[in-house]
């Protein structure tokens, strides 16, 4: 169905409008659309959990109305994300409550002069492949960067980052994307 709409069209046969407020019909609906979003085997891939996650925000994001914020509405993708890092990490042997001396699997990156992170040198070798070490430390460093900018405030509560467009969240969104599936 998706090869024959747009999204507009897409959109019109998932939800149904009621004055100002969408909602869509059908969950099995949705796991449609995120299928052809990310592709049926990638999505079935996922863990229980994630599919979850990703079904509920996008059921959300999809019947949300005009906000003044949409950071509320990456929550669940942001939380999938750190799952699936944290996930792919333990595939290595790398959970943080396994080791005496790391706190949380971001223990396990070292941030870069350029601010972006790395696999530990210690650690590279539970993970000798380096396309799976980049794309970890691509992802942990899109989150590290995003998330908690998102969602802390900062000591100056009127200048926290917020997300007033929802062409920028899309496009965070997209990026959450894409390292999950590098992730599977």
């Amino acid at each position: 169905m998706s090869a024959l709409l747009d999204r507009k069209g897409l959109e019109m046969v998932l939800m149904r409008q009621d004055s100002n407020r969408s909602e869509v019909l059908n969950i099995k609906m949705a796991e449609f659309h995120l299928k052809s979003k990310i592709g049926e085997d990638i999505f079935e891939r996922f863990p229980k959990n994630i599919k979850s996650l990703l079904l509920s925000s996008f059921c959300v994001k999809f019947s949300s109305p005009p906000l003044p914020d949409y950071c509320m509405l990456l929550y669940p993708e942001f939380r999938s994300l750190e799952g699936m890092i944290k996930e792919k990490l333990s595939n290595y042997n790398l959970v943080a409550s396994e080791h005496d001396d790391i706190e949380s699997f971001g223990c396990f990156f070292l941030k870069t002069q350029n601010g972006s992170f790395i696999i530990k040198q210690k650690y590279q070798s539970n993970i000798l492949d380096k396309v799976i070490q980049n794309r970890l430390s691509d992802a942990y460093s899109f989150f590290n960067k995003h998330r908690n900018r998102l969602f802390h405030m900062d000591e100056h509560v009127d200048s926290s980052r917020m997300i007033s467009d929802m062409n920028e969240m899309n496009r965070i969104s997209e990026t959450i994307y894409t390292h999950l599936k590098n992730l599977i």
